[in-house]
């Protein structure tokens, strides 16, 4: 299977480090959900978009090991995370192998795949940053959030789509004997249609509240048949950021609406842990003077059963809605992208991806 071959690659690129002890550690992580690969092979195959999904992977990894450190969480993906197994210490290091690992792999691709992707991952580092700092208090504005979530979450989901959108052209180079499809592929956008078409999805509204806007047809009638520019990589950069904003605030609303059997920790855990997460921050401004000072006060807190209670009722009413709206309207704006490019696979990755449960 594609995923399995991508997961061989990432353990050798760690076996060829020479270090028992960081195979060993490495073992023990537990594979994830692997968009980021899975938007990479939506885009182009070859053995070199295996060997970037790998490097993609061993990236994600490091972040999460980081972030797990520093959450001081006990579960990653309903087991105990590696720092509660072997301590922070040997998280962290194993999580600086794998970064170095990965930027060493990253070398050997063309210049813009390597800039485009180590640029993402200073992002999701200052993106860390802002996350620990927002946790010190409880967090009334949404426009921090989502600048937060766009650099921790969505950066490395665009930079995958792009870095795949450059491989593709290296590939199609490479091969001087373009098929169709990857002609059809490989076509400009005239700079006034795209603007149009880019201007539409951004004012485009979503004609069902509950789901994705599914009239968006797929086809070409806009595309003009030109060499590849930064105009279509900058379009694949775009749906992957807005894919990646959707994704986030998707898993926000889960952290609520699931339980820890799905979620594989508890729900509510993000507010105790300090992060507060759109629904919290529409439920804030929604809320009367007393019962902002009420929300406030079990921010980061063990809550007893009659709090958690109240506070998932209140939840589960308006805010939660209207979080779910916004990640719509992310998703909605990959849609367009997606048919702009005429992708069916892309399209298919924001539908499985808004409809998820888990």
């Amino acid at each position: 299977m594609e995923l399995d071959r991508i997961a061989k690659l990432a353990t050798e690129m760690i076996a060829d480090i020479n270090s028992d002890e960081a195979l060993t550690l490495y073992k023990h992580l537990e594979s994830g959900k692997m968009l980021r690969s899975k938007l990479v092979l939506s885009v182009v195959d070859s053995d070199e978009a295996y060997r970037l999904c790998a490097i993609i992977e061993l990236i994600q990894s490091a972040s999460l090991l980081h972030d797990d450190v520093i959450d001081s969480s006990d579960l990653r993906r309903g087991k105990p995370s590696l720092n509660a197994q072997f301590g922070n210490k040997n998280a962290i290091m194993l999580g600086d192998i794998l970064y170095s690992r990965a930027f060493f792999e990253l070398s050997h691709f063309p210049k813009s795949i390597a800039q485009s992707l180590s640029k993402s991952v200073v992002e999701l580092s200052v993106g860390e940053l802002e996350d620990v700092n927002l946790e010190q208090s409880f967090n009334e504005y949404e426009e921090k959030y989502l600048s937060m979530i766009g650099h921790k979450s969505a950066s490395l989901i665009a930079a995958s789509a792009e870095c795949a959108a450059l491989l593709k052209d290296e590939v199609n180079l490479d091969s001087k004997n373009m098929d169709t499809e990857s002609s059809g592929q490989n076509e400009r956008i005239l700079d006034s249609t795209m603007a149009y078409h880019v201007e539409c999805a951004k004012n485009s509204s979503i004609e069902s509240k509950n789901s994705l806007n599914k009239d968006v047809l797929l086809d070409t009638q806009y595309y003009k048949i030109l060499d590849s520019s930064k105009d279509i990589h900058k379009l694949y950069y775009d749906y992957g950021f807005n894919l990646g904003m959707a994704f986030q605030i998707i898993d926000d609303i889960l952290d609520i609406t699931q339980d820890s059997t799905k979620l594989g920790k508890p729900a509510l855990s993000d507010f105790k842990s300090g992060k507060t997460t759109l629904p919290y921050i529409y439920l804030y401004h929604a809320l009367p003077k007393e019962k902002k000072a009420w929300l406030k006060s079990l921010f980061k807190q063990d809550l007893n059963a009659k709090d958690a209670q109240e506070l998932k009722d209140l939840l589960l009413d308006s805010p939660l809605q209207k979080a779910r709206e916004k990640a719509l309207e992310y998703g909605n704006k990959a849609l367009h992208i997606a048919s702009m490019l005429n992708n069916q696979k892309l399209y298919a990755i924001i539908q499985a991806m808004i409809e998820r449960d888990f």
